[in-house]
């Protein structure tokens, strides 16, 4: 048997100027406090640091760690 991994990064625009919102995922290894990315629906630049939201899912929070 084989089997292999996927680690998917999944990002949300939070340009709340325009009302953007957006997300968008990548599959890949990278570092990712060392990134710029680029909304890909609204071209808003997103400068590190990155907030890791992961631990937001499932708890009465804001899934995107905005209460």
């Amino acid at each position: 048997m084989n089997y292999s991994i996927e680690k998917i990064y999944h990002f949300t625009c939070n340009d709340f100027g325009d009302g953007c919102d957006m997300w968008w995922s990548i599959a890949c290894e990278m570092n990712i406090d060392k990134k710029t990315f680029y909304c890909p629906w609204c071209g808003h630049k997103h400068t590190p640091p990155h907030r890791n939201v992961s631990e937001y899912f499932g708890k009465e929070q804001s899934k995107r760690g905005i209460a």
